[in-house]
């Protein structure tokens, strides 16, 4: 029996070998797996085989090179990853029209090969409104409108008409030229509010770095003085701005803690007063005085007075002036002015009959023991 020629059998074809100047790991695998199969066909066919077995190895060699050939062919495109849906616009407020503005864009821009074509875009924009918003793109987004949409760019051009300010930019530059950092605020929080009104105002990037050191605090434009030339970027100069706020804000605060211990200790009494302090007893007497001769406790500054239930008149009772004449250094019952005080009132009480006054003798033992207050 002839041998049947495999090449002549099956109707495959080996696939062509890539030889463009341009190569891969993977392409060159596949050339030299082409070439491979290419070369045991050949042999196959020139040579005489009496059993069936080269056809069948034939047949594999062709299903291989079938399979090279459908792996070495591109792949069609892949969708890109799907964004998820921006929130509901209703109202503006929220969320925002200028955040959902920005997630819609970037839905409509990202996932373009989501939307088949303008009209499923403008479904879809409309599909993620509500409320009040909605209203507004309904009379143009209705088939029967005189003006219809046309593209899903046009509804949110229309809502950006109503939604957002026309004095946005002016406005921004205003509080932009105002903004000066307070005394209160740390240079985070400030330059928070830096960058923000920046992008709202469309500020030159030149002017950043000049007008950031002029709305400084004092103390921090001191601090930064020395080494502002230095700066070419507005990064580099924000971040030296913060190293020295933090260090003014620990010498401030040390600054306090000190000046507060030594207001503290200043407004204490003195050591040696606290320790001659005599303790008063429940009687309020004080410990160490006899009060049936007071010249034996000695002169009048050596003890305390008596304590008194109002601390109104403890403290004057302890530190202060006579209660009779007003002057330091004694005590009412030794007063040198009580005496005088006395011969005022007996020539103020000569007129009154002798009957209504009551002599020494007859006032009771109580009465001359009182003293006055």
């Amino acid at each position: 029996m002839a041998p049947k020629n495999s090449s002549a059998t099956s109707s495959r074809t080996i696939p062509p070998i890539d030889t463009s100047g341009t190569s891969t790991p993977q392409s060159d695998e596949l050339v030299a797996a082409n070439a491979e199969i290419a070369r045991l066909k050949a042999l196959l066919s020139n040579q005489e085989v009496v059993s069936p077995g080269p056809d069948r190895l034939a047949d594999a060699l062709n299903t291989f090179a079938d399979r090279l050939a459908r792996s070495e062919s591109p792949a069609g495109p892949s969708r890109s990853v799907k964004l998820p849906d921006p929130p509901l616009l209703t109202d503006g407020k929220e969320p925002t029209f200028e955040s959902w503005k920005l997630q819609i864009q970037g839905k409509l821009r990202v996932n373009q090969d989501h939307f088949s074509s303008d009209e499923a875009r403008m479904a879809y924009v409309f599909g993620r409104t509500g409320g009040d918003a909605q209203a507004h793109l309904h009379p143009r987004y209705d088939d029967d409108s005189e003006d219809p949409f046309k593209m899903g760019r046009e509804m949110v051009e229309h809502l950006s008409a109503i939604y957002e300010d026309p004095f946005k930019v002016l406005n921004g530059r205003n509080k932009y030229r105002n903004l000066m950092m307070q005394e209160i605020e740390t240079f985070v929080e400030f330059y928070i509010r830096f960058l923000h009104l920046l992008g709202q105002a469309r500020i030159p990037m030149d002017d950043l770095l000049p007008d950031l050191y002029d709305k400084l605090t004092l103390d921090l434009e001191r601090a930064v003085l020395s080494l502002y030339p230095t700066f070419k970027t507005l990064k580099q100069f924000a971040d030296h701005c913060l190293s020295q706020d933090q260090g003014l804000r620990r010498i401030k605060a040390r600054a306090d803690r000190i000046r507060i211990r030594n207001a503290l200790i200043s407004r204490s009494p003195p050591a040696t007063l606290r320790q001659n302090q005599p303790t008063v007893r429940k009687d309020r007497q004080p410990v160490g005085v006899d009060r049936g001769n007071r010249q034996s406790a000695g002169p009048p500054s050596s003890y305390l007075r008596l304590s008194h239930d109002e601390p109104s008149r403890q403290r004057p009772a302890i530190y202060g002036p006579c209660f009779t004449c007003g002057q330091h250094g004694h005590f009412t019952m030794d007063c040198p002015n009580k005496a005088k005080k006395e011969e005022v009132s007996l020539v103020l009480t000569e007129d009154v009959p002798t009957e209504n006054v009551q002599t020494e003798d007859e006032l009771t033992d109580d009465e001359q023991g009182k003293e006055e207050p």
